[in-house]
């Protein structure tokens, strides 16, 4: 685990919404980096970085907070959960996992922080999603970036949609993606693309 030095505190706003969220500080995580004796892999802090494909969808959450108002949600690799901490206001419950511990400790706490009582968290990802797990929306963030685990996004995604889930995927143009986001052009009913940080992000509505 981090220690806790390496994180602030910082705000976020979208639209009329405001949270804050605990986030490591990329200068003093590289320096624990470089002087831990057995470093993990540089994927294990990914989950550590605010990526554009995040901010966007808080962003499009936050113009359409209808999607989600009084829902069940459900958020898979999360990584900090902006998106989870950004709706949590509005929703019936909100569910943050990650498949790295530190990751759902730290939305813990930043949910904590904010004084949120329906953010909730677990250690999954979308390979090991439980079945009986069921959710109104179901978020999406830069997930389809490996091509070895497309097989399981896809039957997460498939088994969501299936319960008559609403899957809101956000993400970059990527080679990966485009072939993998036609398949979901039958269900899909709403994208919006725009740039977040040099990058334009696509966020994709199927149901």
């Amino acid at each position: 685990m981090l220690p806790d030095p390496i994180f602030r505190t910082q705000a976020f706003h979208f639209v009329d919404a405001t949270f804050n969220a605990r986030i490591p500080d990329p200068t003093l995580l590289s320096i624990w980096y470089q002087q831990h004796p057995d470093p993990p892999p540089a994927s294990d802090l990914f989950w550590s970085r605010i990526w554009p494909s995040g901010l966007g969808l808080c962003q499009w959450l936050a113009l359409h907070p209808e999607i989600v108002r009084n829902k069940t949600v459900l958020e898979i690799a999360g990584g900090l959960g902006l998106p989870s901490l950004l709706i949590a206001p509005i929703v019936n419950t909100i569910t943050c996992t990650d498949i790295n511990q530190q990751a759902v400790e730290t939305v813990r706490q930043s949910a904590q922080l904010n004084g949120y009582e329906n953010v909730f968290t677990a250690i999954a990802s979308w390979a090991s999603i439980p079945d009986e797990w069921e959710a109104d929306v179901l978020l999406l963030s830069d997930v389809n970036y490996e091509p070895a685990a497309l097989a399981d996004l896809k039957k997460i995604i498939s088994r969501f949609l299936e319960k008559g889930s609403t899957v809101i995927l956000s993400t970059p143009e990527r080679i990966v993606a485009r072939s993998f986001l036609e398949e979901w052009l039958p269900y899909q009913s709403k994208h919006e693309s725009f740039p977040v940080e040099q990058e334009t992000i696509h966020v994709y509505v199927l149901s």
